[in-house]
């Protein structure tokens, strides 16, 4: 008779699970303590979008062990300024002026919730349903500032009404579109012939 597995310390498995588990318990936390959520539909959906999509993010292929990138870069800057402002700044602010009106929630028409509700659910599902390409673009070169954080963002914003969402969609949109100024202005300056 064979006996089930044990798995050890230091299986992957666990260690997928246990991030997994981290991660879902601090978006709760941030979800109740800084925006103030409280309806449980609500928070439901909101941490299962941002998990899933966090999840997605880290089952992404890595790029190759051989490429060199540098340790820091502008890439690596907005990243962690806007980790910076959602786990530390806006937790501080919330302290520090509870009554601020970017705390309270706005008043979102049912029609939009539940399109924003839908969006939330299901985006983060579309890997079941459509293969993706290994090297699916994201709509920047920024690992998660593309199309799925606008599009997460915005959802989030319908459904919770928080204006701190909101102001993140319309960060990661603002980002977006610098990342295609900035790749078109390249192609432009190669394109152009220079003159003798």
């Amino acid at each position: 008779m064979n006996a089930a597995p044990i798995l050890s310390p230091a299986d992957p498995s666990i260690a997928r699970r246990t991030r997994t588990l981290l991660m879902t318990f601090a978006i709760a936390s941030w979800c109740s303590v800084v925006l103030g959520i409280r309806d449980v539909n609500v928070l439901l959906v909101v941490i299962f979008a941002w998990t899933s999509s966090a999840a997605l993010r880290l089952a992404a292929p890595q790029p190759e062990r051989g490429r060199i990138t540098p340790l820091w870069n502008a890439d690596f800057a907005v990243k962690a300024s806007l980790g910076v402002a959602l786990w530390i700044v806006l937790p501080a602010l919330k302290v520090s002026f509870p009554e601020w009106w970017v705390w309270q929630p706005l008043v979102v028409p049912g029609q939009i919730t539940g399109t924003g509700a839908t969006v939330a659910l299901c985006w983060p599902l579309r890997p079941f349903w459509v293969q993706m390409p290994a090297d699916e673009p994201n709509g920047s070169s920024l690992p998660g500032m593309g199309i799925e954080t606008l599009l997460l963002c915005s959802s989030l914003f319908f459904v919770s009404g928080s204006p701190v969402f909101a102001a993140f969609a319309i960060a990661c949109a603002l980002l977006m579109l610098a990342q295609t100024i900035r790749s078109r202005s390249s192609v432009f300056a190669f394109s152009t012939p220079r003159a003798a």
